[in-house]
Order: C-alpha cells, then sequence, then structure tokens
C-alpha cells in the first residue's frame, strides 16, 4: 500500500471505535499501484453467468439483433414494492429482425439449470409465436440463432 492510504487507515482507526477496525481487517490489498480499493473495476470471472450475459449481448449486436437484460420479480423502494418481469422471464430479451420476440436464458458455462418456473416461461413464449433459447455462451447463441435462419448480413439495427 502507498504511505498516503496506509496513513488515511491508521487515522480512521484511531478516530473510531472498534466496529471500524474490525471492518478494516476485512477489507482486501489494493490491488493496483496508487490506487484506493473503491476505485477499482472488478470483472466477473468467465465462467460466470454476468460474463455469458455480456458475451451473448455483444454477439447479438453482431449480428444485427436487439437484445438487452431482463430483470425478474420485485424489488422493495422504500416502502412500496416495484413489480420487474414475471417471475421465471429470460434473463435476455430482445426484437427479431422479423419482429419476433426472442428470450435467452443464460446459465453459468458449467452445471446451469432450468429451473420449472422458467420452463413454464419458455412453453408460453414458445405457444405465442416467440423464440426461446437456452444458452451457455456466446458460441451456442450464435449457432442457434443462424441455425434459426437469422443470417448475419439480415439484421441492421435501427441505430
Amino acid at each position: 500500500m502507498t504511505d498516503r492510504l496506509e496513513k488515511f487507515l491508521k487515522s480512521i482507526k484511531a478516530k473510531k471505535g472498534p466496529w471500524v477496525q474490525k471492518r478494516m481487517r476485512k477489507l482486501p490489498s489494493v490491488p493496483k499501484k496508487n490506487m484506493p480499493e473503491h476505485r477499482v473495476r472488478r470483472t466477473a470471472p468467465e465462467d460466470s453467468e454476468n460474463a455469458v450475459k455480456a458475451e451473448v449481448i455483444t454477439r447479438a449486436r453482431m449480428l444485427g439483433i436487439l437484445l438487452w437484460r431482463q430483470q425478474a420479480g420485485r424489488v422493495m423502494l422504500g416502502q412500496h414494492h416495484m413489480v420487474l418481469a414475471p417471475s421465471g422471464a429470460a434473463d435476455l430479451t430482445g426484437i427479431l429482425y422479423d419482429g419476433k420476440r426472442l428470450e435467452v436464458e443464460v446459465k453459468k458455462r458449467k452445471g446451469g439449470k432450468q429451473s420449472e418456473i422458467q420452463k413454464e416461461w419458455q412453453k408460453f413464449i414458445e405457444a405465442n409465436g416467440g423464440i426461446y433459447l437456452l444458452v451457455n455462451s456466446g458460441d451456442v447463441f450464435e449457432e442457434k440463432i443462424l441455425a434459426l435462419g437469422y443470417t448475419r448480413d439480415s439484421g441492421k439495427l435501427p441505430f
């Protein structure tokens, strides 16, 4: 750690009670020289679901498909609940250039499993003319989209 950061941490320990000292012990060391811990950008591990989501969105853009993240469930805002997408809804949703709805459920590269409510959502989307894909990498997404006949040349985003 830098001298300034060590000095700052010592001053906090001296001014505050033992609860601050306890928290300070839990802080990891600063990974980059002269950079405070709160400024270091964290990235998801390559095998995580978030990394796969980002990869799928990038591949969709390259194919000319509009795709975005979709949160499901409820969120507490103060004293009120905000209802998001229905439970079981896919992680990513979008619109294909022929007007069909696209839902993409993303799982970890290894060991991801679809829940029963997600399977019900898949049946609902497919019954109403949408396309539902279950993927665990950008390559799998691209293969499935190309197999459905959505080629690289036919998609153009409006922006």
